[in-house]
């Protein structure tokens, strides 16, 4: 019965307006994405490290304690490679990057880390942000206070724009 999975994944992609994206990566490997916007905050401080890919090519940007109003300090600029993509992909997928949940937060902190994820490739997109709470890695429906997903995250968008780091 092959008819169901593809009748189930068309009625899904007609009421949600976004295609089901298969768990290999080897749909995307070796593409950038249409967008790609990353944010991280630091609280108390205002610190904010922001990473942005557009036409293939990823900026990542610095802005300082008092970055409302001002320009933010471009740290690095360029264009990876297919395979630097492919490997970008990979981590993505083994963080279930698409299975992530919309928002991820601990209400009894204030100050600490604020961040903020959203990607979108040929029909396949997540937002997801979060404030003192990630996806708990390998179980992205979970909220948790460890950050080791979110860190390989970083790691991997670091790679990108800094294949030596």
């Amino acid at each position: 019965m092959q008819i169901l999975p593809i009748f189930l994944a068309a009625i899904t992609t007609v009421l949600t307006g976004c295609a089901v994206f298969p768990r290999s990566p080897s749909v995307i490997a070796g593409n950038s994405p249409d967008t790609l916007h990353y944010e991280s905050l630091a609280f108390p401080g205002s610190e904010k490290t922001t990473f942005d890919v557009g036409k293939g090519v990823i900026t990542k940007r610095y802005h300082g304690h008092d970055w409302d109003g001002h320009d933010p300090v471009v740290q690095r600029r360029r264009m990876p490679s297919e395979v630097e993509w492919k490997k970008f992909w990979q981590t993505m997928d083994s963080l279930h990057l698409w299975d992530w949940k919309a928002s991820y937060y601990d209400p009894d902190m204030m100050d600490g880390h604020a961040w903020r994820m959203s990607c979108c490739i040929h029909s396949h997109r997540i937002k997801s942000d979060g404030s003192n709470a990630y996806p708990r890695l390998g179980h992205p429906q979970k909220t948790t206070s460890d950050n080791a997903a979110f860190s390989r995250l970083t790691s991997a968008l670091e790679k990108l724009v800094d294949p030596g780091n």
